[in-house]
């Protein structure tokens, strides 16, 4: 089967200046509603910015030998940070004095002020439905539903785990040749972001007690999101997709593929690209130039020693034994 590998659409941008004017319209042309003071300029001064954003996610790195105090207007969407170093205040429902090697949520929906010292600092932006998709996903929360508690993670472990998980992926997504530009890697890797953010961060999802089981749904509702599984593979799903063809809600859909699969929706769709992986790599000539990371990667799998760890435990052998077979 062969399958659409366009690259997913990535925009990288890069700004430097020492001039306090270009900085101030930079700032508040990349995060609307700004409006941005500078409170101390060295002489050797300079405020610079580089990122990537793609059509799940955004991840910057910034740093500033300037001191600017920021207002701001509610973000839509949830913005990620980890101070590497400098000092840095935010105020926005809370008042939150970082300090570098911690890491922060900017909540959503208050008036904000930041103020930095000397800042160097990578963030991480993500779409506020995305994250409550998998909150409605994981324990049935209603998706409008979802609030954030507070900006700081739920302990210390916690904290250190996110710091490490978003370092991952802010490198992977800097790199040139990065997977993300696989649209099913890029959607792969969200989804766990967005699964992350929800255990790192107290939110409503971890308060309230919603119904975990919610009855069995019909074996023609289940039929449909099989199908729409094995028929779209090569594309980009989401939990929510694979519901919404089958007619029903994303929980209940978790429920049944548990219990008539032992997995979920999202580890039967790993399945059938294992599978399809499989198939590629016995039909391949190893003289073509085959290999087994460029096949991997094409059904989504960004890591090769993990793809192989997962295929050697299905198949009884490597994946290399399989192309070379």
């Amino acid at each position: 089967m062969s399958i659409d590998t366009a690259p997913a659409p990535v925009e990288r941008y890069e700004f430097s200046s020492t001039d306090s004017a270009e900085i101030t319209d930079y700032i508040d042309r990349m995060y609307a509603g700004n409006r941005t003071r500078f409170l101390d300029v060295p002489p050797e001064a300079a405020f610079a910015a580089r990122g990537v954003a793609t059509d799940t996610m955004a991840t910057d790195r910034v740093h500033s030998a300037i001191g600017y105090a920021t207002d701001a207007e509610p973000f839509e969407y949830l913005v990620f940070e980890h101070l590497i170093a400098g000092r840095y205040l935010l105020r926005g429902g809370e008042e939150l004095l970082m300090r570098p090697g911690d890491v922060a949520m900017v909540p959503m929906g208050v008036g904000l002020s930041f103020e930095v010292h000397d800042l160097d600092m990578s963030l991480l932006r993500l779409p506020m439905d995305r994250v409550a998709a998998a909150a409605e996903g994981q324990v049935g929360a209603p998706a409008g539903g979802l609030r954030f508690h507070s900006a700081q993670p739920v302990s210390h472990a916690m904290g250190r785990y996110w710091r490490e998980l978003v370092g991952v992926v802010h490198r992977e997504l800097m790199d040139p040749d990065s997977s993300m530009c696989n649209p099913l890697v890029a959607e792969q890797t969200t989804a766990g972001i967005a699964a992350a953010a929800l255990t790192t961060f107290p939110n409503t999802a971890m308060t309230v007690d919603y119904i975990r089981d919610p009855g069995p749904i019909t074996p023609m509702a289940l039929r449909r999101a099989i199908d729409h599984i094995n028929a779209n593979a090569d594309q980009p799903l989401t939990l929510t997709d694979i519901a919404d063809a089958g007619g029903v809600t994303t929980c209940a859909l978790q429920h049944d593929f548990r219990r008539h699969y032992d997995t979920t929706p999202l580890g039967y769709l790993r399945r059938v690209r294992l599978e399809r992986a499989h198939a590629e790599l016995t039909a391949a000539e190893p003289e073509t130039g085959q290999t087994v990371a460029a096949i991997a990667e094409r059904w989504g799998f960004a890591h090769p020693a993990r793809f192989a760890a997962a295929y050697t435990v299905r198949y009884g052998r490597p994946p290399t034994d399989t192309l070379h077979a």
